[in-house]
């Protein structure tokens, strides 16, 4: 099975402002993006994969607000293939009364934050409310503990050693660190080892394939290498697939696709290599993908 488990959906106009896209276009130099992503387009990308977590995001500092309506309107019209997470932002929204209505009325699976771009620390007492919320609900929670290109956005906040206060206070939230907590991934894969219900995945933006003028990049050239499944579709941001088999689930795997030789040499690199995350039990991923399967 392969589920990805990281993806956006939004409009532009609309759901992100004009000074966010500005901002994302100017870090992509001569690569044009193209932030409008509704339902349809969006699942014309997910074609590839059996299962997708999808969501908005709730951040009015970064100048992004995509209602959690959108959301679920959108999972009610594929409930057997999307899990339908909500977001809240903890300096605007009501907290609780948003997560009621998220998870009870628009039968939402899942929360997804951003405390980076909600500029907000992520052991502030209104996320911990979100925290609670969860636990109780047993609901698991996506969190973008990782850099970003948002000027405005607190660095700062992005830490992912912040989160072990969340841990140890609510020791039954299953929480996942988006990207790996990149690029503080070494302190993420201590933190995953420390508290057995956080998680963490790989997934990412995929670089575009071409230029604003229509040149091949380099990221095409490697996605040819690997072969055609190994990346996430380039036109849908925050795109992610994991892949989950039995035998093989842990994240830090070669990539979908990978030709065998190169597999191979891979493998034989990481024998001679140190693998602290190796004595962490179980899997990163697939501890979050059991607790959103039930």
């Amino acid at each position: 099975m392969i589920v990805d488990c990281h993806t956006h959906i939004w409009e532009y106009p609309g759901h992100l402002s004009e000074a966010y896209v500005a901002e994302a276009q100017a870090r992509a130099r001569t690569v044009r993006l193209d932030f409008h992503v509704p339902p349809e387009r969006h699942w014309k990308a997910m074609a590839g994969v059996d299962k997708a977590i999808v969501f908005g995001l709730r951040a009015r500092h970064s100048g992004i607000v995509t209602p959690n309506e959108y959301v679920a309107e959108y999972v009610r019209q594929h409930p057997e293939k999307l899990i339908g997470f909500a977001s809240v932002d903890p300096l605007y929204d009501d907290v609780r009364a948003t997560l009621e209505h998220a998870t009870g009325e628009l039968k939402l699976r899942g929360v997804k934050l951003g405390p980076v771009y909600q500029n907000v620390h992520p052991a502030d007492d209104r996320l911990m409310a979100v925290y609670e919320f969860c636990q109780a609900h047993r609901l698991p929670v996506i969190i973008h503990q990782a850099a970003t290109f948002v000027r405005a956005a607190p660095l700062k906040y992005s830490l992912p050693i912040l989160l072990e206060d969340v841990g140890v206070q609510f020791p039954d939230l299953k929480l996942v660190i988006a990207h790996l907590g990149h690029p503080w991934m070494a302190d993420t894969l201590v933190l995953i080892r420390k508290q057995p219900n956080f998680g963490g995945h790989r997934g990412g933006p995929a670089e575009p394939e071409t230029d604003g003028r229509g040149n091949r990049t380099a990221a095409l050239d490697r996605r040819r290498h690997r072969g055609a499944d190994s990346q996430p579709d380039a036109r849908i941001p925050g795109a992610g697939v994991t892949r989950l088999h039995p035998r093989r689930q842990h994240p830090i795997s070669p990539a979908i696709g990978e030709p065998d030789r190169a597999r191979q040499r891979r493998a034989s690199r990481r024998r001679h290599t140190r693998q602290p995350w190796r004595d962490c039990g179980e899997p990163i991923c697939g501890r979050y993908s059991d607790s959103v399967g039930r």
